[in-house]
C-alpha cells in the first residue's frame, strides 16, 4: 500500500493548492478585466479558440461527433497539459533554475512568469502567474506528482466552468460556476 499512501499524500497537498489557484486566478482575472475596462484597453472577451470550439460543437452532427470533440478537449486539458506542463515548467525549468541559483523564491517566480507567458493571454497573465505559483508550492511540498495533480484539479474546475458557459450542461444542472483563468 505504499502507492496509495503516496497518492493520498500528493492529493492532500494538491487539493488545497488547486483551491488556492482557483480562488486567486478568479480574483486576478476579474481585476485584470476591471483594470482594462477602466483604462479603456481593448481585450478579447471571448478568445478565438473558444469561438472555434463553440462553432465546432454547433456544427457537429450527432452525439458521437460532439463527444469526440469534447473527448479531445478533456484529454488535452486533463491529461496531456498537467503532465507535460508540470514536467517541463516545474521539473525541467524550475529544477534547473534551483540548481543554478539555489532553492529560493526566484526560480518559482521566473517559472511562473514563463508559464503565464507561454499561455499567450495578456489579459490573464497575472491569474496564470498566481496559478503557477500555487503549482510550485505543490511541487515544493510534494514533488511533481502533487504539482501535476493540483494542475489536473484546477483544469477540472476550469473545464467544468467552460463547458457550463458554452451550454454543455448536464440535464440536472451544473454544480458550480467558476470563472477560470484559462480563457
Amino acid at each position: 500500500m505504499p502507492a496509495l499512501r503516496t497518492f493520498n499524500r500528493a492529493l492532500g497537498i494538491a487539493v488545497p493548492c488547486s483551491i488556492a489557484a482557483i480562488l486567486l486566478s478568479s480574483g486576478a482575472s476579474r481585476l485584470s478585466v476591471e483594470f482594462c475596462d477602466r483604462l479603456g484597453i481593448a481585450y478579447e472577451a471571448t478568445p478565438q479558440w473558444l469561438v472555434a470550439l463553440e462553432a465546432e460543437l454547433s456544427a457537429a452532427s450527432g452525439g458521437m461527433a460532439r463527444a469526440r470533440i469534447l473527448g479531445w478537449l478533456l484529454f488535452g486539458a486533463l491529461v496531456f497539459a498537467p503532465i507535460t506542463e508540470e514536467f517541463f515548467f516545474r521539473g525541467l525549468v524550475q529544477g534547473w533554475l534551483e540548481r543554478r541559483i539555489g532553492r529560493r523564491l526566484l526560480p518559482a517566480l521566473v517559472t511562473a512568469a514563463l508559464f503565464a507567458a507561454c499561455h499567450l493571454t495578456l489579459l490573464h497573465f497575472a491569474a496564470l502567474f498566481l496559478v503557477s505559483l500555487c503549482f510550485s508550492v505543490a511541487r515544493r511540498l510534494g514533488g511533481l506528482r502533487s504539482a501535476a495533480l493540483a494542475h489536473f484539479l484546477y483544469n477540472c474546475a476550469s473545464i467544468a466552468a467552460l463547458l457550463h458557459s458554452i451550454g454543455c450542461r448536464p440535464r440536472t444542472g451544473c454544480l458550480f460556476d467558476i470563472s477560470p483563468a484559462l480563457w
